[in-house]
């Protein structure tokens, strides 16, 4: 179902994290519009370092933003690399260039992504979510 307000704004916050010793990865993010919770997911995402599974969560959040019909998101996350990597592009053969040009395509769909880097305390309901999957799965 396609969002009533298609110009709407949505900021999303995102996190995920790897555990090294087992393997397994989870992801949360929340997402808000004019400052009211609309949406909060977590759950475990396919992920071989902590890198994949922030890209996994920002994913999820912006396959929702497509489904809803939304055509302007920020994306808040604490991964500075993340952030980074999608602001320049995929470099052919790179570890991180196919979730880079997936992220491409879904910010296609949308219209205006950003991408912004916050300090981790700015970012803890994501990280709650993503704690609360690892601690629930």
């Amino acid at each position: 179902m396609r969002n009533a307000c298609n110009a709407c704004y949505v900021e999303i916050h995102c996190d995920g994290s790897h555990l090294p010793r087992n393997g397994a990865a989870y992801g949360g993010y929340e997402a808000r519009v004019d400052g009211q919770l609309t949406r909060r997911w977590k759950g475990r995402v396919k992920a071989a370092d902590s890198l994949e599974a922030e890209f996994q969560a920002v994913i999820r959040a912006l396959r929702w933003a497509v489904k809803k019909g939304y055509q302007h998101v920020v994306v808040f996350t604490d991964c500075m690399a993340l952030v980074r990597m999608v602001r320049a592009g995929a470099r052919p053969g790179g570890k991180y260039a196919r979730f880079i040009r997936r992220v491409a395509a879904l910010a296609k769909l949308i219209g205006s992504v950003w991408f912004q880097w916050v300090p981790r305390e700015r970012n803890r309901q994501a990280d709650m979510l993503c704690r609360a999957a690892r601690k629930y799965a």
